[in-house]
């Protein structure tokens, strides 16, 4: 995944594939702005709630006349979505961790470690990795 993203957003009437204009004003932004492309690392998402879509197969997303990798799930900041904005994965993940960290818990109880130390593992780790969607 790459380090840093860019967004742009576009809401269009047409196909999911008509985000050619917000492309083309960016790309214009980052020439005149003497910004240079990597299109090799450059992976766009598509985020429609469209039930019935053509998943890209008519046209690619070209940049400079290459072609741009188009994912289906991206994660950015910690936080893993697809291209109907569902977090499903994202849910799957914070659960697998906190099944791994109630797992330790509970073998380090057996071991007989004191409440106070456990206490403060749940609240650093456990609780923290629980909490990643909770609004504040």
């Amino acid at each position: 995944m790459p380090q840093w993203m860019t967004c742009t957003w576009h809401c269009a009437k047409g196909p999911a594939q008509d985000h050619g204009p917000a492309l083309e004003e960016f790309m214009e932004w980052c020439d005149t702005s003497c910004l240079e492309l990597n299109v090799t690392k450059v992976m766009v998402v598509v985020i429609s709630s469209r039930q019935q879509e053509s998943r890209l197969t008519s046209a690619p997303t070209l940049i400079h006349g290459e072609p741009v990798k188009v994912l289906q799930q991206y994660k950015y900041l910690g936080t893993v979505f697809d291209d109907r904005l569902r977090f499903d994965t994202n849910t799957e993940d914070i659960l697998k961790k906190c099944q791994q960290l109630q797992y330790f818990m509970k073998k380090v109880n057996s071991f007989g470690v004191n409440r106070s130390i456990l206490t403060t593992f749940y609240n650093s780790f456990t609780e923290s990795t629980t909490c990643t969607l909770i609004p504040s």
